[in-house]
């Protein structure tokens, strides 16, 4: 999963760097090149968040699922007992 992620970060970089140097080749001024620029910026930092809030969720939920299904197995044979 981290070479998923290093790659997509590595292609949004090449993607911004790629905005910026067409934007100056071919002549256009600097409100229209800083718009370009940022609008893939805050791609990147939307996608960048995204990832780490998913993996960080993903992390959270694995040790409570365990729990559940250990209490729900521990339950059971409680009842299969006192029945």
């Amino acid at each position: 999963m981290n070479k998923l992620i290093s790659r997509r970060d590595n292609t949004s970089l090449q993607g911004m760097v790629t905005t910026a140097v067409t934007a100056k080749e071919a002549g256009e001024e600097g409100d229209v090149t800083m718009r370009a620029v940022l609008l893939r910026l805050i791609d990147a930092a939307v996608s960048a968040f995204n990832l780490a809030f998913l993996a960080a969720t993903k992390a959270a939920a694995a040790p409570q699922r365990h729990l559940l299904l250990t209490r729900k197995c521990q339950n059971k044979s409680l009842i299969v007992l006192q029945g």
